[in-house]
């Protein structure tokens, strides 16, 4: 029943490269154009909080731009982005490891960033692979 579906299986990554693309490029973003609030959030100077912000967007295009080019771009964007996930799950939510809503996290506390950090940990492993 399901055979139908294997038409698609060279496209299936696709999925999670868009995924990392957008919520990465969206946060990337918000907080290049914050950055001074960004970087208090994260108890760490602008100089590094830049670096974190541009890792998100640059990782993210290389990500997205992996699906179309040979090379290491995949992985590097993958690496980049397990740095981000790492940074942001160890100082912003550190103390919210319980996997539940709270009430400053209102779509949970570690569970959205644990995926996100997951996924990117996958397209390390993965590269650039459509199979």
């Amino acid at each position: 029943m399901f055979k139908l579906l294997d038409v698609y299986r060279p496209y299936r990554h696709w999925l999670l490269r868009i995924l990392l693309f957008s919520v990465f490029l969206i946060h990337g973003m918000g907080n290049l154009l914050h950055l001074g609030e960004f970087s208090s959030a994260l108890h760490m100077p602008e100089f590094f909080a830049l670096l974190l912000a541009l890792s998100e967007v640059v990782g993210a295009c290389l990500i997205l731009g992996g699906g179309h080019f040979s090379g290491p771009y995949t992985r590097i964007g993958g690496m980049m982005l397990i740095i981000v996930g790492f940074v942001v799950m160890f100082t912003v939510h550190l103390g919210e490891w319980t996997l539940t809503l709270s009430t400053s996290h209102v779509g949970g506390n570690m569970e959205y960033m644990l995926i996100l950090f997951l996924i990117s940990v996958y397209m390390v492993l993965r590269g650039n692979k459509a199979k």
